[in-house]
């Protein structure tokens, strides 16, 4: 018998809605599937990442009921300078 631990999560990797469509709703159409398409799958966790240093799209998610958890230090090398994640949980049930 194969138990499955971890089918109750899902993850958003990146992701970026160009200037042109932010104040378009496309970012609530795109979240608004991903969402779906999660708990269609069985999810009712779904998990990202997200720049320590972006306080908007943290904010973003934070709108969709994510709630900061954690934070990976030294992530990302971007540019020869290491950065941190915060580590974000939507609970979908």
């Amino acid at each position: 018998m194969r138990v499955v631990a971890y089918g109750h999560r899902a993850e958003i990797g990146p992701f970026y809605v160009t200037p042109a469509w932010q104040e378009r709703g496309a970012r609530d159409a795109l979240m608004g599937a991903m969402v779906d398409h999660a708990r269609e799958g069985g999810a009712w966790q779904l998990e990202l990442h997200v720049a320590d240093d972006n306080p908007r799209a943290q904010r973003f998610y934070a709108r969709d009921s994510f709630r900061k958890v954690g934070r990976l230090r030294n992530a990302a090398l971007v540019n020869r300078v290491m950065t941190s994640d915060i580590f974000m949980v939507a609970d979908l049930r």
